[in-house]
């Protein structure tokens, strides 16, 4: 799992091109483009990076229900995957069970296309 660099929320890579809780951009470069940039350019970028974590801050501080918000979101969040979860893995063992209840069924039909 990646982290966002601004408020270090949690994330995976290609479900979002921005931070649900800050906003910051989670793009990649692509690592063709990154080689051939020049250094000023990256320089720019952490000058960017290093602001946007400075206003983070600052509104967490001016603004600490920010924080509450986002976590509440994360957990709102987190419940409705694990409730996917739980659905998933019911699932999985209704099909498991009822595989086993057809094979024997298919066994047979094995047993005569062989002789």
């Amino acid at each position: 799992m990646s982290e966002c660099p601004v408020c270090q929320t949690h994330y995976i890579s290609g479900d979002s091109d921005r931070c649900s809780v800050c906003g910051w951009d989670l793009t990649p470069y692509p690592s063709t483009l990154s080689q051939s940039l020049p250094s000023e350019f990256w320089q720019r970028e952490e000058a960017k990076l290093a602001w946007a974590r400075q206003m983070w801050v600052r509104v967490l501080s001016s603004h600490p229900t920010v924080g509450d918000e986002a976590l509440s979101l994360l957990k709102e969040q987190f419940a409705k995957i694990q409730g996917e979860l739980e659905e998933a893995q019911q699932e999985r063992q209704l099909l498991r069970s009822q595989l086993q209840k057809l094979l024997p069924q298919l066994d047979p039909t094995l047993a005569e296309s062989e002789s």
